[in-house]
């Protein structure tokens, strides 16, 4: 099974506020991101979601002391997405 999903959605706010054109904005909406996250988040007794890169120090910190992540890590990273 899937226990780490780490997603980046893509930055459409950004996109739209530096006044791209139509078509690159329509490219940068996010279709199958959300969902994942949110099922990820869903399920953070079994799968760690990542959602930002400030999050993989501590990420990487985990998996190399133990192998896995904590349940508390898996907590705090699904209130974060």
């Amino acid at each position: 099974g899937i226990d780490l999903v780490v997603l980046n959605l893509y930055a459409f706010e950004a996109t739209v506020a530096k006044g791209s054109d139509f078509e690159t904005c329509v490219e940068n909406v996010d279709i199958g991101g959300p969902s994942m996250l949110r099922s990820s988040a869903k399920n953070h007794r079994y799968v760690t979601i990542a959602t930002a890169p400030s999050q993989y120090a501590e990420l990487i910190a985990a998996l190399n002391k133990d192998g896995c992540t904590p349940y508390s890590l898996r907590k705090k990273f699904a209130a974060a997405a």
